[in-house]
């Protein structure tokens, strides 16, 4: 009995040891943060601390616009709030045929990166439709963090 009692207590400190940090920030539909027209704006953002880090967010676009094309991206960026120019922003877009309200998502793909001194990492959002005035846009969603590796 106390050798089957050793072994789960060596079992649960294995499992605790290994037990991988998390570090999330979520944006639900009742707290949206406005996005204007042709701007890289902060959805939301977590600190994690220096390290080998799993990134990944999702962002949910309620947007009123105009005839033509709506464009809206989001990436995760660090350190800065702005648009990634290392082809990890992603977009997508719908045609609209007049005044029209819709919703559109960006799932951003977990992302392998290195923390260095500054923690903070950003989940953007971005909206543009080219050629029409800014259309009303909004945003909600989350980013998630998950160490990799010793603490």
């Amino acid at each position: 009995m106390k050798t089957l009692i050793a072994l789960a207590v060596i079992l649960a400190a294995t499992v605790t040891l290994h037990a991988q940090e998390t570090i999330e920030s979520r944006v639900g539909v009742d707290a949206v943060i406005q996005i204007p027209g042709d701007t890289p704006t902060t959805v939301t953002h977590i600190d994690v601390p220096a390290g080998l880090w799993l990134i990944s967010g999702q962002i949910n676009f309620y947007e009123s616009a105009e005839h033509g094309t709506v464009f809206v991206g989001g990436n995760i960026s660090l350190n800065d709030v702005s648009l990634s120019t290392d082809g990890t922003t992603l977009f997508t877009s719908q045609q609209l045929d007049g005044y029209t309200n819709i919703v559109l998502g960006v799932a951003l793909p977990p992302r392998l990166v290195r923390v260095g001194t500054d923690p903070r990492v950003f989940l953007m959002g971005y909206s543009v439709q080219p050629g029409q005035p800014a259309p009303d846009c909004y945003a909600w969603g989350f980013i998630s963090a998950q160490r990799i590796g010793g603490h």
